[in-house]
């Protein structure tokens, strides 16, 4: 949960019949836990692993998506002054807020508004994260047991089904990334444009990334060539057999560490 350290009001609830036809589920589902993982659009560029969250009182962009965005666009961002609280009570600081045009759904069912998300650096599986602020502005109802989400547009009700999905296992290649749509030459997004495969079985966390646009022939011989060669990689501390600190060239010892030639008058500044 994330929420801002700041005072809000709780706005009454008005019902989910306020633009004109109500928003139904039908009936069943499934029993899945999952989160509920969809795409959406930053002023028209597509942005997928968004993650819906009810338990967050503020929007977020994580700063490996926000850095993808158009120079333009990052130029936008303000400073932030307010903490996020996390669900243990520990506050961090966001590194910047920007206004953002995000639009949901497939035409003609789109909703489009525009919200402030505060930036974060992060080591997050997802981009983007949207709270209750934004499932309240665009009236969206979200369902984890069937998997999507519903909501009003000036066209009727949209849906929207979560793209998420556990990780698979072919022919003894752990996959951790499901391959993206492609993305048009020139757009900026934050699809991800790698897979991460694990070539040792031992060290399933230690992945190789490789591109996603090879040829799947190529992409074939090259999972095979690494997984037959992962002996000549490191894996552990163990594997790391040391640099010496000198080496002859010519006959003559050479020291190999490195140094930075600086004035002794400058003090470093980080």
């Amino acid at each position: 949960m994330i929420r801002q350290d700041e005072s809000y009001t709780k706005n009454k609830f008005k019902g989910l019949t306020s633009e004109g036809k109500e928003i139904i589920f039908p009936s069943g589902g499934s029993n899945s836990s999952a989160p509920v993982v969809i795409k959406a659009k930053i002023f028209g560029r597509e942005v997928n692993q968004v993650h819906m969250d009810s338990e967050s009182l503020c929007e977020v962009i994580y700063e490996h998506c926000f850095m993808k965005l158009k120079p333009s666009i990052r130029a936008s961002k303000v400073d932030s002054k307010v903490p996020l609280i996390r669900f243990s009570g520990e506050k961090s600081w966001s590194t910047r807020k920007i206004p953002l045009e995000i639009t949901i759904g497939d035409a003609p069912l789109t909703r489009k508004e525009t919200l402030n998300f505060v930036i974060i650096k992060f080591d997050s599986p997802y981009n983007m994260l949207l709270g209750r602020t934004t499932m309240q502005k665009m009236v969206i109802v979200v369902s984890t047991i069937h998997g999507a989400i519903k909501f009003h547009t000036t066209e009727g009700i949209g849906t929207a089904f979560s793209t998420y999905e556990s990780d698979k296992v072919k022919e003894g290649m752990t996959k951790v990334i499901e391959t993206p749509p492609t993305s048009e030459k020139g757009v900026y997004n934050c699809t991800t444009a790698e897979e991460k495969v694990v070539i040792n079985n031992k060290y399933l966390k230690q992945t190789v990334t490789i591109a996603k646009k090879l040829p799947e022939h190529f992409k074939g011989r090259l999972r095979d060539l690494l997984s037959a060669n992962a002996d000549v990689f490191a894996w552990t501390h163990a594997d790391m057999t040391g640099i010496p600190r000198t080496i002859t060239v010519k006959g003559k010892p050479f020291n190999t560490k490195h140094k930075l030639n600086e004035y002794s008058h400058v003090k470093p500044i980080k």
